[in-house]
């Protein structure tokens, strides 16, 4: 089976052939779906993490979408897994049941190919029909981020006066 190691800290992750992972420990294997890749992922990876790395070599990746022995798929997260224990960045690895959060029956998981990568989305029925998509359709994707500052979450209330820091707009 193929998994993405990290052999050294501050070193990218290479890809490995390693051996199928057999449950153990109260902890199941699984089919990797998708794995995202976090910024605890990159801590650990180059030796920044404050709770240290797992025994060199390991399969990072501490979060992923997986699809259980029954075929159903759950969101998994935590555990130690690319913390303290070989991680998700593999085709199959080992969960805690309990740890795992079940995905809606609804949504559809979509692959786009970007040239040579690939990008998981989840999109619902709804939408799916209400798009028209189909396996091989050429559909134009718009990708987009949103960084918020923790700032303007707090709410103030009605009778308040603007922060004088805070930036206002008149419509």
């Amino acid at each position: 089976m193929r998994a993405a190691r990290v052999h050294e800290l501050g070193a990218s992750p290479t890809l490995d052939d390693i051996p199928e992972p057999e449950a153990s420990e109260g902890r199941t294997a699984v089919r990797v779906r998708a794995v995202a890749l976090n910024p605890l992922d990159l801590s650990v990876g180059a030796g920044r993490f404050y709770g240290g790395h797992p025994p060199l070599p390991y399969v990072a990746g501490c979060e992923a979408v997986v699809e259980r022995n029954d075929g159903s798929r759950a969101w998994f997260f935590g555990d130690g897994a690319g913390v303290a224990r070989d991680g998700m960045l593999a085709e199959r690895a080992l969960v805690a049941e309990e740890r795992l959060v079940p995905i809606e029956e609804g949504a559809l998981e979509v692959q786009l190919r970007l040239g040579c990568e690939r990008l998981l989305a989840r999109v619902t029925r709804f939408s799916s029909e209400a798009l028209g998509l189909a396996v091989g359709r050429e559909v134009f994707a718009v990708i987009k981020t949103v960084a918020i500052d923790r700032r303007s979450l707090s709410r103030q209330s009605e009778t308040s006066e603007p922060d004088d820091q805070m930036e206002t707009f008149d419509s």
